[in-house]
């Protein structure tokens, strides 16, 4: 091969390359300037934490929908030597890479996010708001005792007084006005009604309960168990009880009387069982005066739909599940097994 031939092949490389690479600029721009959504939603909240590195942010904005391509912005943060700043973002419309970077290097935050887990009581909602330094505890005692909570309270149902049951726990995207407890209340009896609307209101009638009644035992399921499966099947369990006019013996109707009294150290005893309450269902019989707790959409399902069973005793496997029993009999004999001797 002659000097020329070795020229003319050189250069058809250097040609090749330089398109490919001038393909894969143009690529890689055109990525870069697309915009991209897939999470389902009007919005998705993204929590960064201190310390975060650009790979670990690009991998979880992927998982999350906001980014199509992570090593982009992994890409961008290397290019600028940069790292995002940690806090909570919302994400509300198709974004492409390089507005994913930006919005990042500004730390903007147009919302604050407040998430309150299903079956938190007011003493819990009341911790979380103090510790996102949105309102301290006293202020949000005192928007739940306003006339405007009240009325809102009134308009779920004639006659129902306290706001415990019918703050519903979401995620809520809170604007800078809506940082106000007053505000924050109101927003959440709100979404309550948009959960328990018409059809929930004439399934509890068929049942024969009223809204409160019917929140009420929904409290005591979300309570009792954390397996989704269970709910219904305790729903009904309770259901058979109240028939039958037994108490209900449901442990967290103990707590939560301990914590109205202020005296809850985290443990119940056998003298805690006896303690003097409407709310304490071993002693008090049929449902609490009013729910427990603040449950979500699953448990007020299970509350209003239970399960047909013959069941009426459950009882701790001491792994997150429950044994059921259909007399005292078996009952006892599971106590044995599951809270006396061990599994």
């Amino acid at each position: 091969m002659n000097k020329r031939t070795i020229l003319k092949a050189s250069a058809a490389v250097v040609l090749v390359l330089a398109t490919l690479l001038a393909g894969a600029a143009a690529y890689v721009q055109h990525l870069l300037s697309a915009p991209y959504k897939s999470y389902s939603g009007a919005r998705i909240a993204v929590t960064i934490s201190p310390g975060s590195s650009g790979s670990s942010i690009s991998r979880m904005l992927h998982q999350k929908g906001v980014l199509h391509h992570p090593w982009l912005l992994k890409g961008i943060f290397l290019y600028r030597k940069t790292q995002g700043k940690s806090g909570d973002y919302v994400f509300d419309r198709p974004m492409t890479p390089w507005e994913v970077y930006e919005k990042l290097m500004k730390g903007e935050t147009r919302y604050t996010l407040l998430t309150v887990p299903e079956g938190s009581n007011l003493f819990d909602i009341e911790r979380i708001l103090e510790s996102k330094n949105i309102c301290t505890k006293d202020s949000f005692r005192l928007a739940l005792q306003s006339g405007e909570t009240n009325r809102a309270i009134e308009a779920i149902e004639h006659g129902l007084t306290g706001a415990e049951g019918f703050l519903f726990p979401d995620t809520y995207f809170l604007s800078k006005r809506e940082l106000d407890p007053q505000r924050i209340i109101l927003l959440m009896i709100k979404q309550f009604q948009k959960v328990f609307g018409d059809a929930e209101q004439r399934r509890a009638g068929e049942l024969q309960m009223t809204v409160r009644e019917a929140v009420t035992l929904a409290s005591l399921v979300e309570k009792e168990t954390g397996q989704p499966s269970e709910r219904a099947l305790i729903s009904g369990v309770f259901h058979n009880r109240l028939t039958r006019s037994m108490l209900l013996q449901c442990d967290p109707t103990v707590i939560y009387a301990l914590l109205l009294n202020g005296n809850h150290d985290g443990h119940i005893s056998r003298t805690d069982l006896r303690f003097t309450s409407p709310y304490n269902t071993y002693v008090s019989p049929g449902l609490p005066p009013g729910p427990i707790c603040n449950p979500g959409k699953h448990a007020i399902l299970a509350a209003l739909y239970p399960e047909q069973t013959e069941m009426l005793y459950f009882v701790s496997r001491n792994d997150g599940s429950h044994q059921f029993s259909p007399n005292l009999q078996e009952h006892n004999r599971a106590v044995m097994r599951y809270q006396r001797r061990g599994t």
